[in-house]
């Protein structure tokens, strides 16, 4: 049983497990972060909302109780992203290697450092930006290439995945994210525009993107099939 066991472990960790057995580890280590948050939310000593940037959890300075915990989290959900982005680079490797290659490197690189937040919190505020830039931005290409992918291979999956479903995700994911670069900026695009409105501070798109950024790492591998069945429309 030990040696199933390990053997499983290994192929997870080397992203070749079956597909219900990494469903089962996708799921399960974002889970994890879910309750990691709820409680770190739980732990904040005035009441949390949207309005709050996701970094004041991870802050000792704002978030004394919970800090460590959400830190803690963090630097464990970003290592177990790698080999999430190993599976989906074998996955994809025969229908793009190239591509496949370079979007599962970002992707190791972006997990690695959404660790590095974790280690670097908010507190540390040139070393949490850059870590943080390296991990969002990072998953953000990785997801973009994923989607390029399927797009250039899209009549070997066609019968497979929903891709109007998966573009709608992406779109949304894509504008948020520019959404939230351009709105705690519109002071500096428009010079004469004021406005105190909460809606138009970084906070709650960071949250937007930060939460379709994880649904989209799960939705995209719920949507893709079988590895036995895509080697079936290759052949």
């Amino acid at each position: 049983m030990s040696d199933i066991k390990n053997k499983i472990v290994v192929k997870l960790l080397l992203g070749k497990a079956p597909k219900r057995i990494h469903a089962f580890y996708i799921f399960s280590i974002l889970f994890f972060y879910l309750i990691i948050i709820i409680v770190s939310i739980c732990l904040y000593p005035e009441p949390y909302s949207i309005f709050n940037h996701v970094s004041n959890l991870g802050s000792k300075s704002t978030n004394p109780n919970g800090y460590l915990l959400w830190n803690i989290g963090t630097v464990i959900l970003g290592l177990l992203f790698i080999p999430h982005m190993i599976y989906i680079h074998n996955y994809f490797i025969s229908s793009s290697p190239k591509l496949g290659t370079i979007n599962c490197i970002i992707g190791i690189i972006s997990s690695i450092g959404w660790s590095f937040v974790g280690i670097f919190r908010e507190d540390f505020i040139t070393a949490h930006f850059i870590t943080a830039s390296i991990a969002f931005i990072g998953l953000l290409i990785t997801l973009d290439l994923d989607i390029i992918i399927l797009l250039k291979n899209r009549s070997k999956f066609k019968n497979y995945i929903h891709f109007r479903y998966i573009l709608v995700h992406y779109i949304l994911l894509n504008l948020i994210f520019i959404i939230s670069i351009i709105l705690p900026n519109l002071e500096y695009f428009l010079p004469d525009f004021s406005s105190n409105s909460p809606w138009l501070s970084y906070p709650p798109w960071e949250w937007f993107y930060f939460t379709l950024l994880l649904l989209l790492i799960l939705n995209l591998f719920f949507l893709i099939p079988e590895k036995a069945k895509k080697s079936d429309i290759i052949n």
